[in-house]
């Protein structure tokens, strides 16, 4: 009998151990983040005209009108938009001014259109008092269908959230500061933020349902209210989402279950890119263990982190390969011109290989260090092209290029190596010893001009003028037609001005770098058909008169000549017949 009895007692106290553990486990889920709670109003009350402040602080607020009905979790209190309010008094350690840093949460579902309703306030409204603003507001704005946070300091701004919301569903929205920026987020996600940074203290309540309870007919809320959470730290996005659903168990297994999968989609997104995911693989196994364990707390946590870690990886992998497809581009291309890689993909190896360990910071430096190796060469490579075009050109005339070649050869020796300036300087080089490179006689061919003369460098040509064309307002260039090829002539404005139909003779240096000549002396020839007796067209006699009268002296001649061989002729004939 004593020993049923002892057995009776044993299995009640297991009973009660249970209920404890069990009691201690929905306390601990529910303040996932109780860490410098200051403040929390659950509204599970369901009676009464007080709300209780289950933060252990003792802040309590006096219930003005409100009713109470069923809320996100629990009860809640729903508020008319005319006259209904929470009053809870001022007290310190509510009280932030511009270097604390404060979390304000609160669940809420809007009913009516108000155009500023207040939800938790500690502030003096301006559109309530015309005074200035002290303090700080969570509220919704009818008119925008947002969201707003209100901070002041005398003066005020205004934070809105970016979406705009009308529906009549519950929403989470936090108020957190923290280093001088003021953020929003509604239902987890960051919203909106402001740098303002002045938010003073002050001495008024605490109100919860209105914008300032003095005057709650014009700034009140209408809709309900529940699970007011009040910290004085900056929460972390991490601890945020916690809160949100650490009232109910079976939305928090959902969250992390969502989390999980999610996470999982972006793992084998990675997969397919062979990245290395053993890490957060590692993390969600330790989340769906503890998931299994009814450990949520510790579950979300490690599933938030899997996720973050994910969205890491990827973000630096995008970036990553971007930058890479971009090498890899340019690589191509310098290896078509024949320029050395090797110090290019020296770099995008070891980023390669950062990254497969999870160094992402140096892969990206690693992977930019490559692209500006990228770039240099290629841009020092356009020097080398300009002073092989130099050595092309002098050659082109039978100059001797020899030591600008072997500059060149020096220049890309240089550029292999990564020395960039001076594979720039020795490209300068190049082009400067192709200039004064010792050049023969240039060729008929080059000259486009089968007519010219020439005799070492200096040439001749004879023809007719024809595409004048100033150059910078002070020199001529023109074109000498001599019937058989074409020539470019550039000669300065003291030289004799010619005409385009002229017949010119030329005689000048040749240029090595186009098919030209720099004019020494540009005259106007009488002796060919566009000239004229004097020199200049138009002075003396023309030519045409001169062959004209010399033609008609010709056949006056002609026919003197032959009148005189007709009368000889008849002459003997007489001389004949006397005979």
């Amino acid at each position: 009998m004593e020993q049923k009895q002892n057995l009776k007692t044993g299995l009640m106290g297991l009973a009660s151990g249970l209920s404890l553990i069990v009691c201690f486990c929905f306390i601990s889920l529910v303040n996932a983040s109780d860490e410098g709670l200051v403040a929390y109003y659950s509204f599970d009350e369901g009676k009464g005209n007080v709300l209780q402040d289950s933060s252990g602080n003792g802040n309590d607020g006096t219930i003005y009108g409100a009713k109470w009905v069923d809320g996100k979790y629990g009860k809640a209190l729903e508020f008319d938009g005319i006259n209904d309010y929470v009053d809870c008094e001022h007290v310190s350690s509510l009280n932030f001014d511009n270097n604390a840093n404060f979390t304000v949460e609160v669940w809420l579902k809007r009913m009516g259109a108000n155009l500023y309703q207040g939800v938790v306030t500690k502030n003096n409204y301006p559109g309530c008092t015309g005074a200035n603003v002290y303090g700080w507001t969570v509220g919704w704005r009818g008119d925008y269908n947002k969201f707003f946070i209100l901070v002041g300091n005398g003066g005020y701004t205004y934070i809105y959230s970016d979406n705009t919301y009308t529906d009549s569903n519950w929403h989470h929205v936090v108020l957190r500061r923290g280093s001088g920026i003021t953020r929003m987020f509604v239902d987890g996600v960051l919203q909106s933020e402001s740098t303002y940074n002045s938010l003073a203290k002050n001495t008024l309540s605490l109100d919860i349902g209105s914008c300032y309870s003095t005057c709650p007919a014009i700034q009140t809320f209408n809709g309900i209210i529940d699970e007011v959470r009040i910290y004085n730290r900056a929460l972390t996005e991490s601890e945020i989402k916690a809160d949100m659903v650490s009232s109910s168990p079976e939305m928090m297994k959902k969250v992390i279950q969502d989390t999980i999968s999610k996470t999982q989609t972006k793992i084998d997104q990675l997969k397919k890119e062979n990245i290395n995911t053993g890490i957060i693989e590692k993390v969600i196994t330790s989340a769906e263990d503890a998931l299994q364990k009814e450990a949520y707390k510790t579950a979300l946590e490690q599933a938030q982190d899997a996720s973050s870690k994910a969205d890491k990886v990827w973000n630096a992998f995008q970036s990553y390969n971007s930058i890479k497809k971009e090498v890899d581009a340019k690589v191509d291309q310098l290896k078509r011109e024949g320029i050395d890689t090797s110090i290019i993909e020296k770099s995008l190896s070891e980023a390669k290989s950062a990254f497969e360990n999870e160094n992402f910071e140096l892969a990206q430096q690693l992977v930019s260090d490559a692209s500006s190796k990228a770039d240099k060469s290629w841009s020092t490579y356009q020097y080398i092209v300009t002073a092989k075009n130099a050595v092309k050109e002098a050659k082109g005339i039978n100059c001797d290029a020899s030591k600008a070649e072997k500059r060149i050869n020096d220049a890309v020796d240089a550029l292999n190596k990564g020395g960039y300036d001076t594979a720039r300087q020795y490209a300068s080089d190049a082009v400067s010893l192709a200039e004064k490179a010792n050049c023969g006689n240039p060729s008929i061919k080059d000259l486009k001009a089968l007519s010219v003369k020439y005799d070492g460098r200096t040439v001749e040509v004879s023809g007719k003028v024809r595409d004048i064309e100033t150059v910078y307002g002070r020199g001529y260039k023109f074109t000498v037609d001599d019937g058989t090829g074409l020539i470019t002539v550039g000669y300065d404005g003291s030289m004799k001005d010619v005409n385009n139909g002229d017949t010119v003779n030329v005689e000048g240096v040749f240029s090595k770098y186009s098919d030209a000549i720099i004019a020494e002396k540009v005259e106007k020839s009488g002796l060919l058909g566009g000239g004229s007796i004097g020199g200049d067209s138009g002075d003396g006699i023309p030519i045409w008169l001169i062959i004209g009268i010399a033609g008609i002296i010709i056949v006056v001649a002609a026919l003197f000549i032959l009148k005189k061989n007709k009368g000889g002729e008849r002459g003997r004939r007489d001389v004949g017949e006397r005979i």
